[in-house]
């Protein structure tokens, strides 16, 4: 089952997994650190979305169409951030309900706006909000 924690945990890991360094040197900000401020923002980001969506996730999983829960986080960062990828790629899930309500949280993302981290001259990750 899908709760607020894992949720942020895997944006988390999403978000650095998808983002480079604006001068190109790394491919990905895994690895860095978070400006700790930063990064409770983002949790509260991520949080905030879980939140406005929770009772979508919880029908994904009574309908049996979800997957690996972890996912959601991920497909929120990239659905967000205009990626090749994010909620509307499960559809088909195999149930009109559940296509519905995964072209609704892909939907979602786009009002929500894009979600920005970079890499600041403190060598940590900083969120723009």
């Amino acid at each position: 089952m899908l709760d607020k924690e894992t949720f942020i945990n895997s944006a988390i890991a999403g978000i650095l997994w998808s983002t480079s360094s604006d001068n190109g040197m790394y491919e990905t900000l895994e690895g860095f650190e978070w400006d700790p401020e930063s990064l409770e923002r983002f949790k509260e980001c991520a949080g905030k979305f879980y939140d406005e969506n929770e009772t979508r996730f919880e029908r994904l999983e009574e309908l049996r169409v979800t997957y690996d829960y972890e996912q959601h986080g991920i497909s929120f960062v990239l659905n967000c951030n205009g990626h090749g990828s994010g909620f509307w790629a499960r559809i088909p899930c195999g149930s009109n309900e559940g296509d519905l309500i995964y072209k609704q949280l892909s939907n979602e993302c786009m009002v929500f706006g894009a979600i920005e981290i970079y890499l600041w001259d403190d060598n940590l990750v900083h969120f723009h909000d």
